[in-house]
This record gives C-alpha cells, sequence and structure tokens, in this order.
C-alpha cells in the first residue's frame, strides 16, 4: 500500500512540475494562424501536401505545377523551413477522390488572382523555363501543364508564346532520355504518348520534333506579335541529319530555315542574326568552289542558281541598310560566279 501511495506522489510530482513545460514546448512549436481566402497556383512539380506545419508530416498528396488551389489560413508569421523561411498554407484541392485538404509551404506557391490568370500562367511558364538543372520530370510537367491551360488561353500573343513553349518543353523532355532508358517507366510512357510527335535522329542520337510542327506553328500565328519570334524558332529547329559537306545540301538547307526567315520578316528582329548565319554559309561555299572547282561536279547549278536569284531579292528588299546586309548581297552576286559547272 505504501508503495502504491509513493508512486503516486511521484506522478503528481511529475505532473505539477513538467506538464506546464510541455504544453508550454507544444504552444511553442504549433504557430499561431491567420484566416484568409485566396487562390494559389503550385509555382514547382511534385509539391507535398501536408497534414501538418513540418516537412516530417504524412504526405496526403502531390501537386502538379500549376495546379490551382484555395488557400484559408496562413501562419502569422514566417517559419524556416530547411534553409527557407516562409508562410505556410492550408489549402484546399480537388483531387481525384474528392477534396484533399493539407499544408504546403509558401515557397512553392504563388498568387493566382482573379482577372490576371493568363499572364500569371505565362509568368510562371517563363520562370519555370529558365530554372536550372531541370530533370526530365521538370520538363514533362511543364508540357503537361502548357498543354492543360493552352484551350482556355484567349490573349493571342500569349497564347502563341506558350505554344511555342509546349514544344520546346516537349523536345527538352525527349532530350532527357537516354538510350538506355527508353524501355523503362515513366520513359517509356512518354515516348509511347509521343510517337506522333517526335522522330529519333540516328546522326545526333536523340529525340527531335518534326521541323514541320514548327513551320506550322509560325504559320498560324504569322499575324501575332509573336509571328517574328516563331518564324526564328521554326528556322533553327533542329532537322536531324547532316549535310556531310555537301554544298547543295548546305545551300539549301540555308535557304529553307534563314532564307526562309528572311522571306518572311526581311528586317525582322533576328535579322541580323539570320543574315550572319547566311553569310558565313556563302563564304564557306565561295571558299570551297573556288579551292577545288572539280570536287563540286555534281552540283544542280541550274537549281542553286535560281535558289541564289530568290534569296538576293529578298535581301534586297531589305529596308534596313547595313554593312551586313551588303556583304550578303555581294557574296550572294559573286557566287554565280564560281559556280561553273
Amino acid at each position: 500500500m505504501v508503495k502504491y501511495i509513493k508512486h503516486g506522489c511521484l506522478l503528481l510530482l511529475f505532473g505539477i512540475f513538467f506538464l506546464p513545460l510541455y504544453v508550454y514546448a507544444a504552444a511553442e512549436t504549433t504557430p499561431a494562424l491567420l484566416v484568409m481566402e485566396g487562390n494559389k497556383i503550385v509555382t514547382a512539380a511534385g509539391v507535398r501536401m501536408r497534414a501538418a506545419i513540418t516537412l516530417d508530416a504524412k504526405v496526403l498528396d502531390k501537386l502538379a505545377l500549376g495546379t490551382v488551389v484555395k488557400a484559408t489560413k496562413r501562419t502569422r508569421e514566417k517559419v524556416r523551413t530547411g534553409s527557407v523561411t516562409g508562410y505556410w498554407y492550408y489549402v484546399t484541392h480537388q483531387g481525384k477522390k474528392g477534396n484533399i485538404q493539407g499544408w504546403v509551404f509558401g515557397s512553392l506557391l504563388g498568387d493566382f488572382r482573379t482577372g490576371k490568370e493568363e499572364a500569371t500562367h505565362w509568368a510562371l511558364v517563363q520562370q519555370r523555363r529558365v530554372k536550372k538543372r531541370s530533370d526530365f520530370a521538370d520538363y514533362a510537367q511543364l508540357y503537361q501543364y502548357i498543354s492543360t491551360i493552352l484551350p482556355s488561353i484567349k490573349n493571342i500573343d500569349i497564347q502563341a508564346n506558350l505554344a511555342l513553349e509546349q514544344l520546346l518543353s516537349l523536345q527538352k523532355a525527349a532530350e532527357k532520355i537516354s538510350y538506355d532508358k527508353e524501355k523503362i517507366k515513366p520513359y517509356s510512357l512518354f515516348l509511347a504518348k509521343h510517337k506522333k510527335d517526335l522522330f529519333y535522329d540516328e546522326i545526333s542520337g536523340r529525340y527531335l520534333i518534326p521541323n514541320e510542327r514548327y513551320l506550322a506553328l509560325s504559320e498560324r500565328y504569322a499575324q501575332s506579335a509573336a509571328g517574328d519570334k516563331l518564324t526564328w524558332f521554326a528556322a533553327n529547329a533542329p532537322t536531324g541529319g547532316e549535310c556531310e559537306g555537301e554544298l547543295e545540301c548546305v545551300f539549301m538547307r540555308m535557304t529553307m530555315q534563314e532564307g526562309m526567315y528572311l522571306h518572311r520578316y526581311t528586317d525582322g528582329n533576328y535579322a541580323k542574326e539570320a543574315l550572319t548565319a547566311v553569310s558565313k554559309i556563302l563564304t564557306y561555299m565561295i571558299n570551297a568552289l573556288r579551292s577545288a572547282p572539280k570536287e563540286y561536279d555534281y552540283l544542280r547549278f541550274k537549281e542553286l542558281k535560281k535558289e541564289q536569284q530568290t534569296l538576293l531579292r529578298v535581301i534586297k528588299q531589305g529596308k534596313t541598310v547595313t554593312t551586313l546586309r551588303q556583304k550578303v548581297i555581294e557574296q550572294l552576286q559573286v557566287l554565280p560566279t564560281v559556280m561553273k559547272p
């Protein structure tokens, strides 16, 4: 009996002296909260929604890039989480099994205001595009995010830019798939899903988007403010294969790329870059024909001369007269004189 009384006294003493400390510590680790209401957008790929305000808490769901959630509470003060300090938000997400509620760290969320939706989407895509050390999952989620929002975009310029970023993110995701990963999930599923959008180039050893996709995009949005940019990307899109020094191939490829751009935008924003590329190719061709003309007896000179005259006419139409443009005109005029069948 005395033994039980002794144990009871010890428990009572523990409760008197240590329980208040435990309650105080618990209060200290539970941040004060503010009630709020507003929409947030997930700004990273695979963001974890947790059951409590800690990185050790149970993961309730993973949120894809661009997911819009409703925030109803946040911590009153910023909380240090790992090496970053920020608010935690209590959000609601419409998941596959209904509404899911949990906590998300604020550095992975952005404001999503009514009336600013399209601008917010475009800003987020730009932010993710320049992210360093992106991997396959980053680009695959960026592609999926753009594909989801693109049909709802009304602003034609934002729509055009997003359509380009959609192709570029698909290309980047495909480039992250090495030969030894092709038959492993999720890479195999991605390639199967996009088998009509990609082709494998044996020369470069990578998957590429057909150049026609970029060209179709530039034609679709030719009248938009982004038309110039889209056409330049179409001109520079990888085409696969190599010319291996064959002058006819080199010249024809140039007319279909830089020449195509200059035909549409003779004085465009990328005219200088296009003219620089054309000048380098013409310098190479003229030097090669002058140094070893007999090696190029296979050339179809009539076809080359026709393309040369078309390109010369296009470049002469430019309203902006520069030393570079004049140099290219002179090179195109010299080219027929060294093309002797």
